[in-house]
This record gives C-alpha cells, sequence and structure tokens, in this order.
C-alpha cells in the first residue's frame, strides 16, 4: 500500500467525481480538482505539485494521451521538483506502453506504482484494475475484475450472447453489484444495454486472457479492411512508438 496525502484528479465523468473525490475525503485525504484543458491550467497543477508537501497521487482519467502529452510539454519547457508524485492512475481508454514508459521517466517515484483502470459511467467507473508490478509485466491489460465484478467476452453476433473462450475477441459484458438499474426515463436505451441477470453490454470489443482484460476498441471504432478487423488502439501504439 501507498499512503497518499494529496490527490489530484480533473473533474470529467465518472472518476472525477464520484469514484476519486469521495474516497480522498474518506480517509482525509487533500484533493485538488484540475482540469488539464490548457497551458495556464497545467502550469498551475504542476506549480501546485512543485510546492506540495508529502505524498501525491495525479489521476488522468481518460484522456491520459492527451493530457500528459500537454502536461510533458510543459515539464520539458521548465523547472519542476515532481519527486512528491508517489502514483499516478488513469483509465477509461488503453493506454499504450511507450506512453507507459515515458510517464515513468517523467515521474520516476511513481514508476513502479502506476496503474490504469476499464470500466463506463454505467458500471460506476471501474471494473478492472491494473497497477504496480502487474502493470510492468503487462501493459496492454486493463487488468482483472474488481472482488464484486464478472466480465464475460460474448458473441456480438448472437442474438443470445454466447459466451465465447479465452482469447477470442468479442464484446465486453460486466455483471456487478456496481452496474446501473437504469438510464433515466430512457426505456429503449436501458433495455439494448441491460440485460437479464443485471448484465452490462458494453458495446466494447475486447478479450481475456488469464483472467485479465484486454481492450481493443468500442465496437462503433471497428474498421473493417479487407476482410480483417482493425483496431484503433492498435493503430494508436504504432503511431506512439513512431520515431
Amino acid at each position: 500500500h501507498i499512503r497518499i496525502d494529496q490527490f489530484h484528479q480533473p473533474l470529467v465523468e465518472r472518476l472525477g467525481c464520484p469514484a476519486h473525490r469521495f474516497q480522498p475525503c474518506q480517509r482525509g485525504i487533500g484533493f485538488h480538482q484540475r482540469d488539464f484543458l490548457d497551458a495556464a491550467r497545467i502550469e498551475t497543477c504542476l506549480k501546485i505539485v512543485a510546492g506540495a508537501k508529502g505524498r501525491l497521487m495525479i489521476g488522468f482519467n481518460r484522456r491520459f494521451d492527451t493530457d500528459f502529452a500537454a502536461m510533458h510539454d510543459a515539464i520539458a519547457a521548465g523547472t519542476y521538483d515532481l519527486s512528491s508524485v508517489r502514483t499516478i492512475g488513469g483509465g477509461g481508454s488503453a493506454v499504450p506502453p511507450a506512453t507507459q514508459e515515458l510517464a515513468r521517466k517523467v515521474f520516476p517515484s511513481a514508476a513502479r506504482s502506476m496503474g490504469f483502470g476499464y470500466g463506463l459511467t454505467e458500471c460506476t467507473a471501474l471494473a478492472t484494475t491494473n497497477f504496480g508490478e502487474e502493470n510492468i509485466r503487462f501493459p496492454t491489460s486493463c487488468g482483472r475484475p474488481l472482488p464484486t465484478v464478472t466480465i464475460e467476452i460474448r458473441d456480438p453476433d448472437d442474438p443470445l450472447g454466447a459466451v465465447l473462450p479465452d482469447g477470442d475477441v468479442g464484446e465486453v459484458w460486466i455483471r456487478s453489484p456496481m452496474v446501473m438499474r437504469e438510464y433515466w426515463n430512457r426505456p429503449e436505451a436501458t433495455a439494448e444495454t441491460i440485460y437479464p441477470g443485471g448484465w452490462l453490454r458494453t458495446g466494447d470489443y475486447g478479450h481475456v486472457e488469464h483472467g485479465r482484460l484486454y481492450i481493443s476498441a468500442r465496437r462503433k471504432d471497428l474498421i473493417l479492411r479487407g476482410g480483417e478487423n482493425v483496431y484503433p488502439a492498435e493503430i494508436e501504439a504504432r503511431l506512439v512508438e513512431h520515431p
């Protein structure tokens, strides 16, 4: 366990408000709400981090690539003491391994505790987590399900949603006490998303290997080319690696 004295997090969707705002308050941790939307706000955040006393965590929400890239440029252009940052968290989409390695170099004190998770607003933010040594060993994974979460990979073309074996790519389904009951006053949308037994049909493509979830793409973002499935996350990872 890592002791954290302050927590910096953008107020975006689910993570910035309930999941990561209530926990610091419950544990008596200082909380700074920051949106990394422009250079001035990023500079303000870095100045707070550089002048902070104690141990810090920075959360990037779903825009890790965009936010971290902007923060990295600001760090390169200035002089900031970032040794107080002990861990970094993010989620919502796959983070290319090359970007993770760059983050470890920028925040060396958080190099072995950095991690990411996967989830949706409809399941109260998190369904899986991949932190620390596990993330270093399996950087392309979104991690293992939380204790109260069950994940299945199902055939998106099967009306009954047949469960696929490990390794096969299909649609991610989630069951958990944290899955929402319904969309407010939207019964049609609820019927398309929430299925009997409390299963949430996420619309995300992925697969499971040895209990770890790997996300490929949103179903609507999947590119069909020459009879092959092309996943945007793989393209983004290659672009990040390109010199």
